[in-house]
């Protein structure tokens, strides 16, 4: 993401979408917002330029996605097995043992 894609996205929402994702649905939805108001159109130009920006970031860096890195907005704690029964799995069959 540069200067000049947001200064685009700023003031021709519609042309800096097209810029980045090519002539695909998204330009039209930014058309069409761009047409409710100049405000909704700034909003989604800026978005796309900035999102299709951090994601390709995010991929050189050979980062993860937050879910991949165990956090999560699930509180609760992990499954455990019960203390009753343990299963294990041996060469694709599963043995249950009992204590």
């Amino acid at each position: 993401m540069t200067v000049l894609e947001v200064l685009i996205a700023f003031f021709l929402p519609p042309v800096s979408v097209a810029m980045k994702k090519g002539l695909s649905s998204k330009v039209l939805i930014a058309l069409l917002l761009e047409l409710c108001g100049h405000i909704p159109g700034v909003i989604y130009g800026i978005y796309v330029v900035t999102q299709e920006s951090a994601a390709a970031a995010d991929h050189h860096r050979g980062g993860l996605p937050p879910a991949a890195l165990g956090s999560s907005t699930d509180s609760r704690p992990p499954l455990r097995p019960s203390s009753h029964s343990t299963s294990m799995a041996v060469s694709g069959s599963i043995i249950r043992r009992s204590r």
